[in-house]
């Protein structure tokens, strides 16, 4: 084997076993495994709040300018100007709806 061929196993060997330490992002949800069993920083971060929608039909409890109907779950819809004022609170309103689901 010459010294050449020698030299370019040897940098090529290097290269593969240094990319071999290469740590793979974790998917989202999937606790990553170079952490270890010390799962305090995850518990650490804070739920983020979750906001859906949904068409319904609701009673409005109250509404709040300039423009939001809030029904008797706390629910919220956003509504024009026009049916902000003719709507009156103990109204059954179909409207997409949202609510805090944390």
């Amino acid at each position: 084997m010459t010294t050449r061929r020698a030299f370019i196993i040897a940098i090529t060997t290097a290269a593969v076993l240094a990319s071999g330490c290469h740590v793979a992002p974790a998917k989202i949800g999937e606790v990553p495994r170079n952490i270890g069993r010390d799962t305090s920083i995850i518990a650490a971060v804070p739920r983020t709040k979750t906001v859906t929608r949904q068409i319904s039909e609701k009673t409005v409890r109250t509404k709040r300018s300039p423009d939001i109907l809030i029904a008797t779950d706390n629910a919220e819809c956003s509504v024009d100007a026009d049916q902000f004022r003719e709507t009156k609170a103990g109204e059954r309103v179909t409207c997409a709806w949202s609510g805090d689901t944390r």
